[in-house]
């Protein structure tokens, strides 16, 4: 039997029993409910136990009788699209792409410190693609939530862009597509010295996140030094992404 012969019989099942509630709920029998309807009460009875040999019309008059809209077809499910400028890609594919990550990338101005944030990862009906936000840390004991930005997909790479765009100033992070939980690729922004600002660049890896509780995984936000638990495994991580991942221009 096909997949689609087994959603129609669920289709009518749950127009069934949907129709027999509304019934219920106004203290009709079936009787009561084919002389409101005009129908035969074996018509109704058809349509209660969800057989296919009820006609629209039918289940028009019925419905009106009840007061309820009639679903004469099984609706097609939407699809979910992102605009084109976002690559167009659909939303379902990519599914595991929603929720929490940790990301690691080195400190931009401390020697041998791996930063740890979290990002989170959503459907916006808005935006019509995905988004996400940023929990990093700020000062000592203290976290900042950047308000985000947008999620670009490539349907000709294998590359994800996550795009921040803050008065001018842009930060743009290209991933490989997510492997076993991980996206690895790396970060370019603008990191502030003391006088000016210079550009910076790091690897960078995100990992998913499962049984994510914002309250408790931000306690984890913060900056990573060695001898800390995770470091050796996240600063080799690192090291793989800079030596195999990255193409870098050099001179001969």
């Amino acid at each position: 039997m096909s997949v689609n012969v087994d959603k129609e019989r669920e289709f009518r099942r749950r127009r069934g029993a949907k129709i027999e509630k509304a019934m219920i709920s106004m203290s009709w029998t079936r009787a009561q409910l084919a002389a409101k309807s005009g129908r035969d009460i074996r018509v109704i009875r058809d349509l209660i136990n969800g057989e296919p040999t009820v006609q629209p019309q039918s289940i028009q008059d019925i419905c009106q009788a009840l007061k309820i809209e009639p679903e004469l077809y099984p609706s097609a499910p939407e699809i979910e699209v992102a605009d084109l400028k976002y690559g167009a890609y659909a939303r379902n594919p990519y599914k595991q792409y929603e929720g929490a990550f940790f990301a690691y990338r080195r400190s931009f101005s401390v020697l041998g410190v791996v930063v740890r944030s979290i990002f989170e990862i959503n459907w916006d009906d808005g935006l019509k693609a995905f988004s996400f936000r940023e929990t990093l840390p700020d000062q000592i004991n203290t976290t900042r939530t950047l308000e985000g930005g947008e999620f670009y997909v490539s349907q000709a790479t294998d590359l994800i862009h996550m795009v921040t765009i803050a008065e001018g100033s842009v930060r743009t992070i290209t991933l490989r597509k997510m492997r076993e939980g991980i996206m690895r690729g790396c970060i370019l922004w603008q990191t502030d010295r003391e006088t000016y600002y210079q550009p910076a660049f790091s690897a960078v890896f995100l990992e998913k996140l499962f049984g994510f509780d914002f309250e408790s995984h931000k306690q984890l936000v913060g900056l990573m030094k060695e001898g800390d638990s995770e470091y050796d495994r996240v600063s080799r991580e690192l090291g793989i992404i800079e030596k195999s991942t990255l193409a870098v221009a050099t001179p001969a």
